[in-house]
């Protein structure tokens, strides 16, 4: 169960409430004022605090309980947001953020990675990120708790922007391999080229070079943060690669990045 405990100094935005038997508003500026463990009585998950969603009987406030993201969208759901995802086959319960409108909807957030230029933040790989444009943080299926195969997507959506031009990544891909790291995080010295730049297919929005300009895709244990695909020489996606480079169809710039990972079952 994503339980924790409230930790001193817990950053939280201007105006967040935190509900329960002592409800708290933070006040001040926003994203520099810390709400203290002893003004609370809570079981709150950590990265759940500064959206105010608790748990009353071991389930979460949210828009609504469904066994997936894309089980929501078969349902007829059109709106995005956070939902509570019971998955029966791993036993599996967690709030994950859907949207509801790319690509038929359906899609569960991944990774969430806004970078500001000139910061160096380390990657929190620990909690999965609830917001697609304010997020800071990623975690694999498998750390979650889901079970192969059926914890295994079906499909995984790539997205980012940045600062230094105009273009955009956006795709997605049903390659076996790209879907097995989605689960696990781990290329297991199996990636090459032809897992990106084959079979893949456009969204909307997208116009970069990558990943059809795919030359190079190395194989770490980092999974879709430290250079997954890439053109040698020319464009990257990398988040935070060499624990320095944000890229997304550019080279090593310090410019302000967006990147999203997105599953469907």
């Amino acid at each position: 169960m994503l339980t924790g405990t409230l930790p001193s100094q817990t950053r939280l935005q201007l105006g967040t409430i935190i509900p329960g038997p002592n409800e708290l508003e933070c006040v001040g500026v926003p994203g520099t004022q810390s709400c203290r463990r002893e003004d609370l009585n809570s079981n709150l998950q950590p990265n759940l605090w500064s959206l105010g969603l608790h748990m009353h009987a071991g389930r979460y406030d949210t828009l609504g309980e469904y066994g997936s993201c894309a089980e929501a969208a078969i349902s007829g759901v059109t709106t995005s947001g956070v939902y509570t995802i019971v998955d029966a086959a791993s036993n599996v319960i967690h709030p994950a953020y859907c949207d509801m409108t790319t690509d038929g909807g359906g899609w569960m957030l991944l990774h969430s990675y806004d970078h500001v230029a000139g910061q160096n933040v380390p990657l929190n790989d620990t909690a999965l990120p609830l917001s697609p444009t304010a997020g800071y943080s990623h975690q694999h299926l498998e750390a979650l708790g889901y079970v192969s195969p059926n914890g295994t997507p079906q499909e995984v959506r790539f997205y980012c922007r940045t600062s230094d031009h105009s273009r955009v990544i956006h795709f997605k891909t049903n390659n076996i391999h790209v879907r097995q790291v989605a689960f696990s995080g781990d290329h297991q010295g199996q990636n090459n080229p032809s897992n990106w730049n084959t079979n893949w297919v456009a969204l909307s929005g997208h116009t970069a070079y990558l990943p059809a300009a795919t030359t190079d895709a190395l194989s770490s244990a980092d999974g879709f943060t430290h250079f997954p695909f890439y053109s040698s020489g020319t464009y990257y996606w990398s988040i935070r690669g060499w624990d320095s480079r944000f890229e997304c169809d550019n080279r090593d710039a310090d410019v302000s990045t967006l990147h999203q990972i997105w599953v469907r079952s």
